[in-house]
């Protein structure tokens, strides 16, 4: 049952991730804030894919060392298309623009990585599930960098909130709700890399930035969609 929990919560993180994106890119294909937020939505989906795939293929310790390697591949871009994506909607990117710009250099420095052991050293027996990835030096790296980008992007929009009103106000409030659900939720899958003995439960938690953000486009017009 557990193995389950975690197959479908995949699963639906991968599917809601990838339609909210889609929906959001074609609603206005020129936009910039537009395409940053759908990369944003591909990266979760592919992490929760490659996830979904972990669990389904993932039997023996060759293919799951490379479905391990491949997820958290993956999850290199989630925090710097998230904090991109953040400067955009709060009208600073001019002023973040250098953070950006090395937070994107040093993804793709992680990214080379990846594919070695310096980043996902092997695979070991997790809690829970068949198996887990031990964490290379570059890994480390990658951690520090997750967090350090969704902390701040979270503070920039709680300073942002003090300073708004109306609809951009709720806007950002949305944004930020749900968002951070979604990756305290998501970051437990960080607990057994550490030998934290708590289960990733939290991974089910992803698909809230999907609903919220989903709400916020309905019913306060994120985006511009109407």
């Amino acid at each position: 049952m557990v193995l389950l929990f975690y197959t479908v919560s995949a699963a639906i993180n991968a599917v809601t991730s990838i339609v909210l994106g889609f929906f959001v890119y074609i609603k206005n294909r020129k936009a910039i804030l537009n395409k940053i937020f759908a990369l944003f939505c591909f990266s979760v989906a592919t992490w929760a894919t490659f996830w979904f795939f972990g669990f389904i293929f993932g039997t023996t310790k060759p293919t799951a060392l490379l479905f391990m390697r491949a997820l958290n591949i993956a999850a290199i871009f989630i925090p710097i298309t998230y904090f991109h994506f953040i400067t955009i909607f709060l009208n600073i990117y001019q002023k973040k623009k250098r953070l950006v710009i090395s937070g994107y250099l040093f993804a793709f420095i992680l990214f080379i990585s990846g594919f070695t052991p310096l980043f996902v050293r092997d695979v070991e027996r997790g809690i829970s599930f068949p198996w887990y990835p031990t964490p290379g030096i570059t890994y480390h790296l990658f951690t520090s960098m997750f967090f350090s980008l969704v902390i701040y992007s979270w503070y920039l929009m709680f300073q942002a909130i003090k300073k708004t009103t109306g609809i951009m106000n709720l806007q950002i409030k949305y944004v930020l709700i749900g968002t951070l659900i979604g990756f305290i939720g998501g970051s437990t899958s960080f607990f057994p890399v550490y030998d934290i003995p708590i289960p990733p439960f939290g991974n089910g938690l992803v698909v809230v930035y999907v609903v919220l953000i989903a709400f916020a486009i309905t019913r306060y017009h994120l985006f511009g969609i109407r």
